[in-house]
């Protein structure tokens, strides 16, 4: 990571704040009023965590009239794509280090931002999951 994005974390570790992205995600383009209902919050709670989500460009406020909606931006898309390369190269030093340790890692199965490994000897072997991309894992809660 970039020292430019610990403010994006740090916005996105309040479990309200993070709900509500995954919200609007799921989601987008309903109303304030919308969300309020869904997500069990007070408008006034809403729009402080969305001002919060839109000063980090993560959601896209549209007013029409009285009306506001919200929409996710493609903000991390674009810094998951960018810095595949890392994750990438995350993915290979995670398997030598477990090798080097002698856990004996077998890969069960990597996608872009996550990897599944068994390790351990054969008469114990443990799954490990790993979230490779933070741009996307934090997404998990």
């Amino acid at each position: 990571m970039d020292d430019d994005d610990i403010q994006l974390f740090c916005t996105l570790s309040s479990n309200n704040t993070r709900g509500l992205f995954i919200e609007i995600i799921r989601t987008p383009g309903l109303t304030q009023k919308e969300y309020s209902k869904d997500f069990g919050m007070t408008h006034q709670g809403i729009a402080m965590i969305a001002a919060k989500l839109e000063n980090a460009g993560l959601v896209k406020v549209m007013v029409e009239g009285v009306h506001s909606r919200y929409y996710p931006t493609r903000l991390l898309t674009e810094l998951s794509e960018a810095r595949y390369s890392r994750t990438k190269a995350f993915r290979e030093f995670i398997i030598e280090k477990l090798k080097k340790n002698n856990e004996m890692p077998k890969m069960v199965k990597s996608s872009g931002n996550r990897l599944l490994l068994e390790i351990g000897p054969k008469t114990d072997l443990h799954i490990m999951e790993i979230g490779l991309d933070p741009f996307m894992t934090v997404l998990d809660g």
